[in-house]
């Protein structure tokens, strides 16, 4: 199995037909004060899985973690692979933010590393 398409958007959802909506795809949030709620983000895997993989059970676990290896969010589910294209969408609401740095985002199924992706979380510019 391979990773894809590893996004973090504002809104994705599979269609009736199985196609992907992702909106909103961002690498950085901007908040004006500590600590601060994001209020809703997706993080969204295609993954691509062997064809003895379909119908199997996997695990997914989620981390994100700043530059000093401290964990600023976990998720760990199961899913069943329903297809060799399986899409995988997680709705975060409320994720606490507590501090300024850059965060990786880890995904890994069945225990092994699938993709990272970078995100930075900035104080919010202000106005001239």
């Amino acid at each position: 199995m391979e990773v894809t398409l590893f996004e973090i958007a504002d809104y994705a959802s599979i269609s009736n037909t199985n196609n992907l909506n992702l909106m909103g795809i961002f690498r950085n949030i901007a908040v004006p004060n500590l600590p601060a709620k994001h209020p809703l983000m997706f993080i969204v895997l295609r993954l691509r899985a062997e064809i003895v993989e379909v119908g199997r059970n996997a695990e997914v676990e989620l981390t994100l973690m700043d530059q000093d290896g401290g964990q600023a969010f976990h998720h760990k589910g199961t899913f069943t692979i329903a297809s060799r294209d399986h899409l995988y969408i997680h709705k975060i609401v409320g994720m606490e933010i507590k501090k300024h740095d850059k965060y990786s985002w880890s995904a890994f199924v069945n225990g092994v590393l699938m993709g990272t992706v970078e995100m930075e979380i900035s104080p919010l510019a202000s106005s001239p």
